[in-house]
C-alpha cells in the first residue's frame, strides 16, 4: 500500500514537473521575444534575490514539515501543531524580509546588483515573500501525508498564472522601457506564487478531517524541535543561494570587464541564463523531485515505527 502511494505520488509530481517545464519553456521563448535578451538579463538578476528570500523563509521549513508530519502521525500525534508553528515562523520571516528589501531596494539595485533598473522589480517581489513561505509550508505538509496531488496541481497553476499575467500586462508595461519590461516578468512571477499559495491553502482546508483522536505534542518541545532542524537546513540552502547569487552578479561584471558594454553584457547574460540553461536543464524534469518527495514521508514513518 505504502509502495503504491510512493509510486503514484512520484508519477503525479513528475508529470506535473514535466508539464510545468514544458509550459515554462514556451513561456521563456515568448517572454524572451517580448522583453528581449536585455530584459531577460535584468530578470535573471532578480531571481537570486527571490531564491535567497525563499532559502531563508521557506526551504528549511518545507523539508522539516514534511519529515515531522510523517513522523508525528506514525507516533500517534497530530501534525497540526507543527504546521501552525512553522507557518507562523515562516510567514513572519517572509514579511520581515519583504519589509527589509522594500526599504533597501534602491541600494541593492545600485550597489549590489549593479543596475538601478532592477529597483522597481525588487520592490515588487517583496509582496510575494509571505505567500511563498505559506505555500512552501503547506506543500511540505502534504508531502508528509504522501498526498502529492495538491502540490502538483499548485505547481501547474503557478506556471499558468505567470503566463497569463505576462500575456495580459506585457503590452502595457513593455513600451515604457526595459525597467518596466523586467517588472512585467516579475509581476507574473509574484502573481503565480500568490495564486498557487491561495490554491494550496484552500486544498488544506478542504482536506477531510480525521476524527481519530491524536495526542498533542507540547508547544515548547514542538518549537525547539522545529528550530533544531530548520536552522542547519536553512543555513545550508542559504550558502548555496548566496553562491548562486554571487555568480549571477559576477557574470555581467566580468563580461563588461572584457570589453562588452553594460547593455551587451546584460543581454548576453540573459541569453545564457534565461534562454539556454532552461533548455539544457529540461531533461532533469524526468528524474528530479518525484520519488524524493514521496519516499521521504514513507521512510520517516518506518523509522518512527521501529523506534
Amino acid at each position: 500500500m505504502e509502495k503504491g502511494k510512493i509510486i503514484r505520488g512520484a508519477f503525479i509530481l513528475t508529470g506535473a514537473n514535466i508539464i510545468t517545464r514544458l509550459l515554462g519553456f514556451f513561456y521563456r521563448v515568448y517572454m524572451a521575444d517580448l522583453i528581449c535578451a536585455e530584459g531577460m538579463g535584468l530578470y535573471q538578476l532578480i531571481v537570486p534575490v527571490y531564491m535567497l528570500a525563499w532559502s531563508i523563509s521557506s526551504s528549511g521549513f518545507s523539508t522539516v514539515i514534511s519529515k515531522l508530519t510523517a513522523s508525528e502521525k506514525a507516533a500517534g500525534r497530530t501534525p497540526c501543531l507543527i504546521l501552525k508553528l512553522s507557518v507562523f515562523m515562516s510567514v513572519g520571516l517572509g514579511i520581515a524580509l519583504g519589509f527589509i528589501l522594500w526599504e533597501n531596494a534602491d541600494f541593492m539595485a545600485e550597489y549590489i546588483l549593479n543596475d538601478i533598473r532592477t529597483a522597481l522589480s525588487l520592490k515588487l517581489i517583496c509582496f510575494c515573500f509571505p505567500f511563498v513561505a505559506l505555500g512552501s509550508c503547506i506543500r511540505g505538509y502534504f508531502f508528509g501525508l504522501q498526498n502529492s496531488l495538491p502540490p502538483a496541481v499548485s505547481q501547474v497553476i503557478e506556471q499558468i498564472t505567470r503566463m497569463t499575467v505576462i500575456f495580459l500586462i506585457g503590452g502595457l508595461l513593455i513600451p515604457k522601457g526595459i525597467e518596466y519590461a523586467c517588472a512585467a516578468a516579475v509581476t507574473g512571477m509574484c502573481a503565480g506564487e500568490i495564486v498557487s499559495a491561495v490554491y494550496i491553502l484552500i486544498s488544506l482546508f478542504s482536506e477531510p478531517k480525521n476524527k481519530k483522536h491524536f495526542k498533542n505534542r507540547n508547544l515548547l518541545s514542538a518549537y525547539k524541535l522545529i528550530l533544531a532542524m530548520v536552522i542547519p537546513l536553512t543555513l545550508n540552502r542559504l550558502i548555496s543561494s548566496l553562491l548562486s547569487a554571487l555568480e549571477n552578479i559576477l557574470i555581467p561584471l566580468r563580461l563588461e570587464l572584457y570589453g562588452l558594454s553594460k547593455t551587451d553584457a546584460i543581454s548576453e547574460f540573459g541569453r545564457l541564463s534565461g534562454m539556454a540553461l532552461p533548455l539544457i536543464m529540461f531533461p532533469s524534469s524526468f528524474f528530479d523531485c518525484g520519488f524524493h518527495n514521496n519516499s521521504s514521508g514513507y521512510i520517516r514513518k518506518l523509522c518512527s515505527k521501529k523506534q
